[in-house]
């Protein structure tokens, strides 16, 4: 049982790494289907080039603003850019 003063969810860095991964892999993929460059979904969400470029690395932690911007600019939902991929939720 948690105590009051125990957070419930601790968040590590492995945890954090693997999210960001999760988003940069989505961002890339998503990019790629609708034959995107990383120049232009930076110019849909107005975003700098090498920031969509760090995002997909994994190298960036984004607001949830811009993963709004983001799914906007990619036409699909920010949850969609969250969701591991099936292979990774077994």
């Amino acid at each position: 049982m948690l105590r009051a003063s125990e957070p419930l969810f601790q968040r590590t860095e492995e945890h954090k790494k693997q999210i960001q991964h999760t988003l940069g892999s989505a961002i890339r993929k998503r990019r790629q289907e609708l034959e995107l460059t990383q120049e232009g979904v930076a110019a849909r969400a107005a975003l700098h080039v090498s920031y969509v470029a760090q995002l997909e690395r994994g190298e960036r932690n984004p607001s949830l603003l811009i993963i709004c911007a983001l799914a906007t600019a990619l036409e699909c939902e920010p949850w969609e850019l969250l969701r591991p991929p099936d292979d990774e939720r077994a």
